[in-house]
């Protein structure tokens, strides 16, 4: 997974510093791109 490949030793760190980049949770952002 991504958040293994970037040194994140579990999802929920990684999911919060995902939604401290980009202002979405990873969910949303997937969803988000899926609509474009």
């Amino acid at each position: 997974s991504i958040a293994e490949t970037l040194g994140f030793e579990d999802l929920a760190c990684f999911s919060r510093a995902f939604k401290q980049w980009t202002g979405n949770s990873p969910a949303a952002y997937r969803k988000a791109q899926a609509t474009r």
